[in-house]
């Protein structure tokens, strides 16, 4: 899979995966996910850029039912994500800039 294969709604999953692994120990809360989501999220993990499946039943301890791990590959379309919506943010900017 190729970056440029994924299109807005692929890229906006990576981001909420990428959220779910760094701030909640990879953990995902399915509760935000839509059923184009987990679709979209099969397709990443068949193409081996992600791993994404379902926390054992006796391992759950709130509503966070399932996992994700990335690859590198995943790691980087993340960063690569990141700094574009960065990058489209900041060209939004309405504030004025106090620079020394």
């Amino acid at each position: 899979m190729k970056y440029e294969e994924l299109d807005e709604e692929d890229l906006s999953l990576l981001l909420f995966l990428e959220t779910c692994l760094v701030d909640g120990n990879g953990k995902v809360d399915t509760q935000y996910m839509s059923e184009d989501d987990f679709k979209r999220a099969e397709v990443m993990q068949d193409a081996g850029i992600i791993k994404f499946g379902r926390i054992k039943s006796k391992s759950i301890i709130d509503r966070k039912t399932h996992f994700t791990e990335f690859s590198d590959e995943a790691w980087a379309f993340a960063h690569k994500a990141r700094r574009q919506r960065s990058d489209r943010m900041l060209s939004k900017i309405t504030y004025k800039k106090n620079y020394k």
